[in-house]
C-alpha cells in the first residue's frame, strides 16, 4: 500500500507515517512457479491529542491543565513530577506550584486500540521577596513629619518599585524613598516589587504612620 516491498517468507513489519487506508497484498509461489495472492485492507488512524495550559506562571500561582482529543479517549493519567498525583481518568486538573523550575506536564493517553504520551514544559519563574522598614520614627503628636523607607527587598534579576505611602496619590518608585507627611491620620504604606520575569510580590503594613491632630 505504500509502495515497499518485502520478500519475508514468514512475517513482515512496517512503520506507516501517515494515516490513510492501505491495501496490504500478499504473493505466495511455490517451488513450481505457481502463485496466489491475498489482499487485506490496513486502516491507520491519527490521533490527535494537546495539553491545553499556561507555558509559564510566578511562583506561588496555580496553573490548570487540560486535554483537547480528536476522538474518545478510554483512560487517562496526568503526571506532572509532583506528589500526589492528580487523579486517573480526569480530563484537567490544577495545582499551585510554589518552587520555580521546569516541569514536564505528561498526559498518557488509551484509546482503546492504540496510546499515546503527550508532554508540554511549564515554566515557573521566581517571584520577588519583598521587605522593608522604617528608618526613624513613624509616630508624631503632629504634622508635618518625614519618614524614610528602608527597602531590602531581594530578588532573582532586576527590580522595580512601586510604593503607596497612604495619602490619595502619594507613591514613589525609588529603592529607598522619603515621604513627608503634611497631615494627620493613620497611614497604610505597602510595596510592591516586579522583577525581571514579570513577577511580582506586595508587602502591606496597615497604620504604619500615625500623626495627631
Amino acid at each position: 500500500g505504500n509502495g515497499i516491498l518485502s520478500n519475508s517468507i514468514d512475517t513482515v513489519s512496517r512503520l506507516f507515517t501517515t494515516a490513510g487506508l492501505y491495501d496490504v497484498k500478499l504473493v505466495a509461489t511455490n517451488g513450481i512457479g505457481c502463485k496466489d495472492s491475498i489482499t487485506r485492507s490496513v486502516n491507520i488512524v491519527a490521533f490527535a491529542t494537546s495539553i491545553n495550559g499556561p507555558d509559564s506562571i510566578c511562583a506561588g500561582s496555580s496553573a490548570s491543565f487540560s486535554y483537547t482529543s480528536n476522538t474518545t479517549i478510554s483512560s487517562s493519567t496526568w503526571r506532572d513530577g509532583l506528589l500526589p498525583n492528580p487523579a486517573n481518568n480526569v480530563a484537567s486538573f490544577s495545582r499551585t506550584y510554589n518552587t520555580p523550575g521546569n516541569y514536564s506536564i505528561t498526559l498518557n493517553v488509551n484509546y482503546g486500540s492504540c496510546s499515546d504520551q503527550i508532554t508540554k514544559t511549564l515554566v515557573v519563574k521566581p517571584r520577588p521577596s519583598v521587605s522593608w522598614r522604617v528608618d526613624g520614627d513613624s509616630v508624631s503628636c503632629s504634622a508635618p513629619l518625614e519618614v524614610r523607607f528602608i527597602n531590602t527587598s531581594t530578588s532573582p534579576g532586576g527590580m522595580f518599585y512601586n510604593w503607596s505611602f497612604g495619602p490619595s496619590g502619594a507613591t514613589d518608585i525609588v529603592q529607598q524613598p522619603r515621604y513627608l507627611y503634611q497631615t494627620a491620620g493613620n497611614f497604610t504604606v505597602s510595596l510592591t516589587v516586579r522583577n525581571s520575569f514579570n513577577c511580582s510580590a506586595t508587602l502591606t503594613r496597615a497604620n504604619t504612620v500615625r500623626i495627631q491632630a
